[in-house]
């Protein structure tokens, strides 16, 4: 009886040694005779579950129509892993498939390997004496006239213990003696630079790792806005009244780079969600280069988690914070956030999703009426509950206290009660539709998109 597999994809490509991490992966697999009914990614010994099986692979399917390992579950054996491992050692690790088969047999059908490795750690930096707070800044070759303004602006604020770690990610040369010049001998400013370029996200993981243990907070900052002078005693000061915050965001003015007004505030057509922590895990709202927060919520959130691309830096220290304490909110813009053209990511209208065309296709599928769902509704269901799952388990992972809290077992919990959490998302849209501000940005329509793909790919409950 011939049993074949191949992992394909496996992120991240390397694992960092004594740490739990976030992998995602993606394979196919399937025994010629008898289905699969759950699967496992064996990464180090651990076993990540398969959230997904009998995805369609008409490639895999052509590949094996004819000959020896011709098999009608070719068609469907695509498979999707996500989830945590680890601490691991450093080495290299085994990384398997194994299928659970109909008649209670396991097979493995793929094996590969994966380099837990440590990466170089950056050079300690001096801290002046007094100081209390870190501020954390990413550049990659900024203007010289806003960097210029953004470090004075610093210079400018009321709090005064403070050191500030500039990170950069790569910048010309030219660049760089622009910014020594603009520090000049200023002690309370250290300078680092990357000699390779790792982009925005993982230049300010490295900015944080950075941060010298015996500090007190952290500021995060960008290269081109401009903080108004009690920017940080203002959030300090909620730091110190109220113990249980972990992180204290704030409204921002959005200014263009001669510092004209285009808003007085970012929340014009949206909600901030500090208040609401299911809905901060869900989307991002929070501006990071509006963040303090206690310098212990590092040891939650670093280092980053990499098994799914195009994450914002900002929006996991939210996440971290709403699972280990609480997150607060200055309802006053502190600073000017900078909008042009080279920015990362800048202000955005929220978008109304017309959610009554899904509802409708996942109603006809589930009663056999209609064809296949849509073909992205697999990338909605990878990009949006299956990434918050597994976030959620690395924060649980980490911080073990997190587990009790109800919102996060929802967000968890994949499998768990999907008609009931379907019906919810499409109550909290209705809400949504009402709202003069939305919340979640609408993001309810790609949570049950992907929810309802997954209705028609979920695994076997394993046994007991």
């Amino acid at each position: 009886m011939a049993v074949l597999g191949e992992l394909e994809l496996l992120r991240p490509e390397r694992l960092r040694p004594g740490v739990v991490e976030a992998v995602y992966a993606e394979a196919w697999g399937f025994d010629q005779r008898l289905p699969v009914e759950r699967a496992e990614l064996v990464v180090g010994g651990m076993a990540v579950p398969a959230v997904a099986i009998g995805i369609d692979r008409p490639d895999v399917a052509e590949r094996h129509r004819a000959g020896p390992s011709r098999s009608a579950f070719a068609a469907t054996s695509g498979l999707i892993f996500g989830g945590v491992v680890g601490p691991l050692d450093p080495g290299r690790h085994g990384a398997e498939v194994h299928l659970h088969l109909a008649d209670g047999s396991r097979r493995v059908v793929a094996a590969g390997e994966i380099a837990v490795a440590a990466e170089p750690e950056p050079a300690p930096v001096v801290v002046p004496a007094g100081a209390e707070l870190a501020i954390v800044m990413a550049t990659f070759q900024p203007p010289a006239a806003l960097f210029r303004r953004q470090v004075d602006s610093i210079r400018a604020q009321t709090y005064d213990r403070w050191c500030c770690i500039v990170c950069d990610d790569g910048s010309a040369p030219e660049y760089l003696e622009a910014m020594r010049d603009v520090l000049g001998d200023d002690e309370r400013f250290a300078l680092v630079a990357n000699e390779q370029r790792i982009g925005f996200y993982l230049n300010f993981e490295r900015a944080l790792r950075q941060v010298p243990i015996e500090l007190r907070y952290v500021a995060l900052a960008d290269q081109d806005d401009a903080w108004h002078p009690g920017k940080l005693a203002r959030q300090v000061a909620v730091l110190e009244a109220e113990p249980a915050v972990q992180l204290v965001a704030s409204d921002v003015r959005l200014t263009d780079p001669s510092g004209d007004v285009l808003a007085p505030t970012f929340y014009a057509r949206r909600t901030p969600t500090h208040d609401d922590p299911y809905s901060l895990f869900v989307v991002n709202s929070l501006i990071g280069a509006s963040m303090v927060l206690r310098r212990r919520l590092l040891d939650v959130a670093l280092p980053f988690p990499r098994a799914f691309p195009d994450r914002f830096h900002d929006h996991w220290l939210g996440r971290a914070a709403a699972s280990s304490g609480r997150v607060a909110f200055v309802p006053d813009a502190l600073h000017d956030y900078v909008q042009h053209g080279e920015n990362v990511f800048g202000s955005r209208d929220a978008v109304r999703w017309p959610i009554r065309p899904a509802i409708r296709a996942s109603v006809r599928r589930w009663l056999g009426l209609g064809g296949p769902l849509p073909a992205d509704w697999q990338r909605h269901f990878v990009e949006f509950p299956l990434e918050c799952s597994v976030a959620a388990q690395l924060v649980v992972a980490r911080f073990p206290q997190a587990a009790t809290q109800p919102w996060l077992t929802r967000i968890r919990s994949l499998h768990e009660g999907q008609c009931r959490e379907l019906t919810r998302i499409v109550v909290d849209h209705a809400r949504e539709q009402r709202a003069p501000r939305p919340l979640r940005e609408n993001v309810e329509l790609l949570l049950f998109t992907g929810r309802s793909w997954l209705l028609g790919h979920q695994p076997e409950p394993s046994a007991p």
